[in-house]
C-alpha cells in the first residue's frame, strides 16, 4: 500500500511537472502574446483611422480653400485695387493719398504695403475704415493713425488725419 502510494505520488509528480506546469507555462506565454498582439493590432487600427480621417481633413480644407481664390490678391490686380481704394474713398467723401506702396514689385515680392494718408470727417473716415475691411481682398491693417485736424485759431475742427498703413499677400 505504501508502495502504492509512493507510485502514485511520483506518477502524480511526473504528470504535474512533465505535462500540467509546461501546458501552464505554454498557455501564460500565449495570452501574453495574444495580448501584445492585441495592443499592435490596436495601435494599428488608430493609425489607419487617424490617415482616414486626416485624408477626410484634407479633402475638406481643399475645399474650403478654393473659396479663398476670391480674396487673394493677384499682381494683375493693382490697377482693380488702386481704383478700388479711389472708390471707397470718393464715396464715403474723404480725401486720399497713396505715401509709399511696393505696387511697382509686386511681382518679386510675396507682400504689398501701402501707407494711405487719409483726411474727411470722422464718420467718414470710420465708414471708409470700414469699407476697406469688408472689401472682397484679405487686407491686414499694419498702422491705424488717427489725429484732428486744427484750423488757424488753433482750434479742433471737424476734419480728422488718418494715416493709414495697410498689406496683402500677393497670390502668384
Amino acid at each position: 500500500m505504501i508502495v502504492n502510494i509512493c507510485f502514485l505520488t511520483a506518477l502524480t509528480a511526473v504528470i504535474v511537472g512533465g505535462i500540467i506546469w509546461p501546458t501552464i507555462l505554454k498557455i501564460q506565454k500565449i495570452t501574453a502574446d495574444t495580448y501584445n498582439l492585441r495592443v499592435i493590432l490596436e495601435k494599428r487600427y488608430q493609425q489607419s483611422l487617424n490617415a482616414h480621417l486626416t485624408k477626410n481633413k484634407v479633402e475638406q480644407i481643399k475645399k474650403e480653400t478654393a473659396a479663398f481664390q476670391d480674396y487673394l490678391f493677384y499682381a494683375k490686380d493693382t490697377l482693380n485695387l488702386i481704383q478700388k481704394l479711389e472708390t471707397i474713398a470718393k464715396n464715403n467723401n474723404i480725401s486720399q493719398n497713396i505715401n509709399s506702396s511696393n505696387l511697382d514689385k509686386v511681382i518679386t515680392q510675396n507682400k504689398v504695403n501701402i501707407n494711405l494718408n487719409i483726411s474727411g470727417k470722422y464718420t467718414d473716415v470710420l465708414n471708409y475704415i470700414y469699407n476697406i475691411e469688408a472689401n472682397n481682398y484679405f487686407i491686414a491693417n499694419e498702422e491705424i493713425r488717427l489725429t484732428p485736424s486744427y484750423n488757424q485759431g488753433g482750434q479742433t475742427s471737424s476734419i480728422v488725419n488718418l494715416n493709414l498703413a495697410i498689406s496683402l499677400y500677393v497670390n502668384r
